[in-house]
């Protein structure tokens, strides 16, 4: 522990990056820490390095979009995200890597005649 009696927080690591005083609170002016994003994020890091799967539920404002791109991002593995909002679930990869980005969607029914 050093001596404000916290556990040394390693460079790189997500709680550098989501902690009070980390990366998002110094660079982006409304970031507020929470612990459940942080939480989240180590989850999803642990199962990707062990290769299991894992199911997170979280209420709206913990942060859950980027609790789970960024320990994707860093372990550079191909993930699959399903989330209830469309609207979630493909602009977080849109701002990140565009090129990246499929959407699938209802392919219209042709139409149909009636016979007469």
């Amino acid at each position: 522990m050093n001596a404000s009696s916290q556990p040394a927080v390693a460079p790189g690591s997500l709680h550098a990056f989501f902690g009070p005083g980390g990366l998002l609170a110094r660079t982006h002016p409304a970031y507020e820490f929470r612990r459940g994003q942080l939480q989240m994020a180590e989850a999803v890091e642990r199962a990707l390095k062990e290769g299991r799967h894992l199911i997170v539920e979280a209420g709206t404002g913990t942060g859950k979009t980027l609790a789970y791109l960024l320990p994707a991002l860093r372990t550079g593995q191909r993930v699959i995200v399903s989330t209830g909002s469309a609207g979630t679930g493909v602009s977080p990869w849109a701002a990140i890597a565009p090129s990246t980005v499929t959407r699938s969607r209802p392919t219209p029914a042709a139409p149909t005649r009636c016979a007469t």
